[in-house]
């Protein structure tokens, strides 16, 4: 009886009761493409699917980034060149779920017509070497400008309109709604992304030490976006109304912010994953910009950022 009685009490001692996770925290901004994200969370989708999310809300990029940088989210909603700078530079980096490409929706907007009247002008951008500064480099580049030809200045993409006002900058990168802003005060749209196809690439960005050892929930919030998604173009009115209210935007902002975007259902997520030639090519023409200014040592690969598993499970119904 007495060693029985022992052998409960070590039993009851060494008793572990079951450690809930963490939530996976994601870092969001204002973008129509990545919008979704909110219906995940209101709708109870990720809830559905067994995985916590929290999503961190900032109308700015470069705050959301700053969060990433310094391990305060899991992940967040960025583009491809954000995924390619971080995975070299501060720590590794995982593409699980592409967002959408930007055709017109990020423009470059200002007080000239064309960006051949750019020469001596300031360009505003949201931080050098950002995918916005390598956007912009690259639509220079179509007009035979470089770097040296202008200047570059700090600018977050929301308030561009504001710094156009004030003769901070000539022209400056941007998206809805601040590009509806600066069309109203006279300015005009002098370049937009369509011109360089998938150079803008949006995406969920997840830290590699993540998606090791949390597969299953990685694997349950790319399901749970693909939900949202198709909720959002099945019930277009209700899904604006949650969209817009999460970001504090109105209905009609949010619609603007949807043209000009090709977002991606769970079939073009596959082809970009596996058969898109412009995601690579975009790749590729990123990583060569990095290496050339020092920012990073190597080209990375392909296939060990773009961590396309997971969309890869869900299109073959697993």
């Amino acid at each position: 009886m007495a060693i029985a009685l022992i052998v409960g009490l070590l039993a009851i001692s060494t008793f572990k009761p079951h450690q809930e996770q963490e939530p996976i925290k994601l870092g969001i901004t204002l973008w129509a493409g990545n919008s979704h994200a909110f219906l995940a969370q209101e709708l109870g989708i990720f809830k559905k699917n067994g995985v916590d999310v929290q999503l961190i809300y900032s109308e700015d990029n470069p705050v959301t980034q700053t969060l990433y940088e310094n391990q305060k989210v899991d992940g967040f909603f960025g583009t491809i060149t954000d995924a390619i700078y971080y995975d070299s530079t501060s720590h590794p980096s995982k593409i699980v779920y592409i967002v959408d490409y930007s055709n017109t929706a990020d423009v470059i907007v200002g007080n000239i017509k064309s960006l051949d009247e750019m020469k001596g002008k300031t360009i505003g951008v949201e931080k050098i070497n950002s995918f916005s500064h390598i956007f912009v480099l690259a639509a220079l580049e179509k007009y035979g400008l470089t770097e040296d030809d202008v200047f570059f200045k700090s600018v977050n993409a929301h308030q561009v309109a504001n710094a156009l006002i004030d003769g901070t900058i000539d022209v400056g990168h941007t998206w809805e709604p601040t590009t509806t802003d600066a069309l109203n005060h006279g300015y005009n749209i002098v370049f937009s992304a369509g011109k360089i196809p998938g150079i803008i690439t949006d995406a969920l960005i997840i830290d590699e030490n993540v998606v090791e050892k949390r597969p299953d929930d990685v694997k349950n919030i790319v399901k749970s976006l693909v939900e949202a998604q198709e909720y959002r173009d099945l019930h277009r009115e209700k899904a604006l109304e949650i969209m817009s209210r999460a970001q504090n935007v109105t209905i009609s902002n949010l619609e603007n912010g949807f043209v000009g975007i090709q977002t991606m259902d769970l079939a073009g997520n596959y082809n970009t994953f596996y058969n898109s030639t412009e995601i690579k090519e975009s790749f590729e023409f990123i990583s060569n910009f990095y290496l050339k200014r020092g920012q990073i040592s190597e080209i990375p690969k392909f296939d060990e950022i773009m961590e396309g598993r997971f969309i890869k499970e869900l299109a073959n119904g697993k």
